[in-house]
C-alpha cells in the first residue's frame, strides 16, 4: 500500500485558467423586450498537459495524473420583458 510521505511531498507546476466573456444588450424595436447574449469561453488558451497528483514515494515520480477541463463554448440569451 503506498502512503504519502508528508516530509516529501509532490508538488505539481502552477497550473493557469484563462476565461473569457463577451456580452451584448439591446432593447428591441417597438417592443419592451430586452434581449442580451453572451458567449463565455471556459479554458480559453487550451492548456492541455496534464497534472500531477499522486507518485511514488520513493523515486517522487508522478505516476497518477489528472485531465486539465477542456475548452468550453457557452452561448446564452436572456429575454426580459
Amino acid at each position: 500500500m503506498n502512503v504519502a510521505d508528508v516530509n516529501r511531498p509532490l508538488l505539481g507546476g502552477a497550473t493557469w485558467n484563462t476565461d473569457a466573456v463577451l456580452g451584448y444588450t439591446t432593447t428591441l424595436p417597438g417592443r419592451r423586450v430586452r434581449w442580451g447574449i453572451s458567449l463565455n469561453v471556459r479554458n480559453l488558451l487550451n492548456d492541455d498537459r496534464l497534472i500531477p497528483q499522486a507518485g511514488l514515494s520513493a523515486a517522487g515520480v508522478p505516476v497518477v495524473f489528472q485531465f486539465p477541463e477542456p475548452r468550453i463554448f457557452l452561448l446564452t440569451q436572456t429575454f426580459d420583458f
